[in-house]
C-alpha cells in the first residue's frame, strides 16, 4: 500500500511540477523546448493529451509509441518523429506546425481536428491505410514520394501542400476546406512563399502535381482550379460526383493552361505525355472551363453534362462520352482523337463565320453545339462562297475530307448528316438554316 501511495505522489509530481524538477534524458538535444514534466509523463506512460511536447525528437522521447499512445489535443510544433512507426498513435487536435513525420508507417493514425498541420514533413510515408487527416490543415505541407493510399483527408485544408510522386489509390478527399477566414502566408515544403487570401478557393487550387496517382480515390468537389497536373493519373474508380448535401462540383479550371504554365515557368513540352491520364473515368457534370487537353489521354472517358467552355480538347478521346457536354464557341476541338466518341447533345449549332456552309437546327440529331470555331476553321482550307451545286459539292467533299484528317470518321459522318438535312430539307420549314459566310437562310 505505501508502495501504491509514493507511485501516485510520483505522477502527481511529474505533472505538477516545474520544468526544473523533470530533468531531461540523458544526451538529449537542445531541440527539445516543451515541458519537461509533460516529456517525462510521456516517457513513462507513452501518453500525454494536452502537454505541450515542441521540439519533441529521438533523443528526449524514450517510450516506444503504441497504437495506444495518445497525444491529443497537444503541441508538438517542430517536433521530429522521423523513421518511427506511428501507427494507431492518436494526434486528434494536436498542433504539428513544421514537424517532421519523414519515413513513416502512419496506418490507422488519427490526426482528426488537428489544430494546425501547416508546413508539416510527411514525405516517405511508407504506408497510411485507415490514416484519419480529417478537417485537419496541411497547408504547404511535404507528402512527397508517400504512399497514402486508403487515408482519409476529408474536410482537410490542402492549399500549396507537395503531393508529388506520391500514390492515393483509394483515398478520400471529400469536401475539403474552401476557404480561410483571414489572408495567410508561409513557406511551403520547397521554400516557395505561398500566399492565401481569405475566402478564396484553397483545396489544391493552383499546385503542381508531379506523378500522383489518384486511382480509387473520393475527390468529391476537389477544386483542381489552376493546377498544372503532370503525370496525374485517375481511373474508373475515382469518384467525382456530388458528395451528400453539397453543390460544390469538381473543377479542373484552367488546368495545364498557357497561365497555369508560365506561373510556373513550365511549358507543355516539359511535362509528360499523357500528362493527364483520365482513362475510363466517370467525369459527368466536371467542369473543364478553359482547361487544356493537350497530352491528355481521356480513352473511354465520360464527360458527360461537363462543361468544357474555352476547353482545348487536343488529347486522345477515343471512344469517349460526351453526351449533354458543353461545348460552345470557345472550345478548341483541332487536332483532337474522337474515334468512336459519343458527341451527341441536344442542340448542334455552328459558328456563322467558318469558310464552309453548314447548318444549324433546333432538332438535328447533332453530336456538337457550338463545335466548329475558329481552330477548326483555321485547319479546313476551301473555296468560300461556291456559286454552283457543283463547287457547293466540291467545297463539301472538301471540307469533309479536311475534318476526317483532323478529327476523325465520327465527326465526318456527323458532319455529312447535316449538309444532307440541308440539301434535302423541306423548303421553307425553317427548321434548318443554310449559312454560308454572309449568314443564314432556309432553304
Amino acid at each position: 500500500m505505501k508502495k501504491l501511495l509514493v507511485g501516485i505522489l510520483y505522477l502527481v509530481t511529474l505533472n505538477t511540477y516545474t520544468g526544473e524538477n523533470c530533468p531531461l534524458p540523458a544526451g538529449a538535444s537542445g531541440h527539445f523546448t516543451g515541458d519537461p514534466c509533460h516529456l517525462a509523463t510521456l516517457n513513462q506512460t507513452g501518453s500525454c493529451p494536452g502537454c505541450t511536447l515542441d521540439g519533441l525528437d529521438n533523443t528526449t522521447l524514450t517510450y516506444k509509441l503504441t497504437p495506444s499512445s495518445n497525444l491529443s489535443d497537444s503541441t508538438l510544433n517542430n517536433a521530429n518523429l522521423a523513421n518511427l512507426d506511428l501507427s494507431g498513435v492518436n494526434f486528434s487536435g494536436t498542433t504539428l506546425t513544421n514537424a517532421t513525420l519523414s519515413n513513416c508507417t502512419l496506418n490507422n493514425t488519427n490526426f482528426q481536428n488537428a489544430n494546425d498541420m501547416s508546413g508539416i514533413t510527411l514525405s516517405n510515408t511508407t504506408s497510411a491505410t485507415g490514416a484519419k487527416f480529417n478537417n485537419s490543415s496541411l497547408y504547404g505541407a511535404n507528402l512527397s514520394n508517400s504512399n497514402f493510399s486508403g487515408a482519409i483527408f476529408d474536410g482537410t485544408g490542402l492549399a500549396g501542400a507537395t503531393l508529388d510522386n506520391s500514390n492515393f489509390t483509394g483515398a478520400s478527399f471529400l469536401d475539403l476546406i474552401p476557404s480561410m477566414s483571414s489572408d495567410t502566408q508561409f513557406k511551403n515544403s520547397k521554400g516557395q512563399i505561398v500566399e492565401i487570401q481569405a475566402n478564396n478557393a484553397l483545396d489544391l487550387t493552383g499546385s503542381v502535381l508531379n506523378n500522383v496517382n489518384f486511382s480509387n480515390a473520393k475527390l468529391n468537389g476537389i477544386q483542381f482550379t489552376n493546377c498544372v497536373l503532370n503525370n496525374v493519373t485517375f481511373n474508373a474508380q475515382t469518384d467525382f460526383s456530388l458528395s451528400a448535401g453539397s453543390q460544390i462540383k469538381t473543377s479542373f479550371k484552367g488546368v495545364n493552361s498557357p497561365q497555369a504554365l508560365q506561373k510556373n515557368n513550365l511549358s507543355m513540352s516539359s511535362l509528360a505525355n499523357p500528362a493527364i491520364n483520365f482513362g475510363s473515368a466517370n467525369l459527368s457534370n466536371v467542369d473543364f472551363t478553359d482547361a487544356n487537353f493537350t497530352q491528355t489521354n481521356a480513352t473511354s472517358a465520360n464527360f458527360t453534362g461537363a462543361n468544357l467552355d474555352g476547353a482545348t480538347m487536343a488529347g486522345n478521346f477515343t471512344s469517349a462520352n460526351f453526351t449533354n457536354a458543353n461545348f460552345t464557341g470557345n472550345t478548341t476541338i483541332a487536332n483532337g482523337n474522337f474515334t468512336n466518341a459519343t458527341l451527341n447533345t441536344n442542340v448542334a449549332v455552328y459558328a456563322p463565320a467558318i469558310p464552309f456552309p453548314a447548318c444549324v437546327t433546333n432538332n438535328t440529331p447533332g453530336d456538337f453545339r457550338a463545335i466548329i470555331n475558329k481552330n477548326l476553321s483555321a485547319n479546313v482550307n476551301v473555296p468560300t462562297g461556291p456559286t454552283s451545286i457543283t463547287g457547293l459539292m466540291q467545297a463539301e467533299m472538301a471540307a469533309m475530307q479536311t475534318i476526317n484528317q483532323n478529327i476523325g470518321t465520327p465527326f465526318l459522318s456527323f458532319y455529312s448528316r447535316l449538309v444532307a438535312i440541308c440539301l434535302f430539307a423541306p423548303a421553307g420549314t425553317c427548321k434548318t438554316q443554310f449559312c454560308t459566310v454572309g449568314g443564314c437562310k432556309c432553304p
